[in-house]
């Protein structure tokens, strides 16, 4: 099933995320069609997941129900902001980016969001860009 099992290494709040995502994207998107699912690495080999979004919250919910693997999301930080969707996001295996739009256009250092991806992909997990 493309909602369970999830893949192992999904972290409790994930899983819960995911199954609360799942009938809001059944309702919403009739039919969601995926390609390649056997050619994504299995839990334990790192894999970096590339989509394109246009929706900040309904494609990347796509990705989640879709995917068999927990994705870590690269997300903007201002997500982790005080309250229900920032502790989902701070607790769900997110890394936050910081993006100059969202800190008046000054240049923003990202060094330890690459030290964070690639910590994970060194740990064998998924990253979703």
């Amino acid at each position: 099933s493309m909602l369970w099992p999830c893949d192992g290494e999904a972290l409790p709040l994930y899983s819960a995320i995911r199954m609360f995502f799942y009938l809001p994207s059944k309702g919403f998107y009739r039919h969601l069609e995926v390609d390649g699912l056997d050619n994504f690495p299995p839990v334990g080999q790192p894999a970096l997941l590339c989509f394109n979004h246009s929706n900040g919250l309904a494609d990347p919910m796509q990705v989640m129900v879709a995917s068999p693997r927990m994705v870590r999301f690269v997300a903007k930080d201002s997500l982790w902001s005080p309250g229900v969707v920032g502790t989902l996001v701070a607790n769900s295996g997110a890394v936050p980016v910081r993006r100059a739009a969202e800190h008046g256009g000054a240049t923003v250092a990202n060094v330890d969001v690459f030290d964070a991806v690639l910590q994970a992909l060194d740990d064998g997990e998924c990253v979703g860009f």
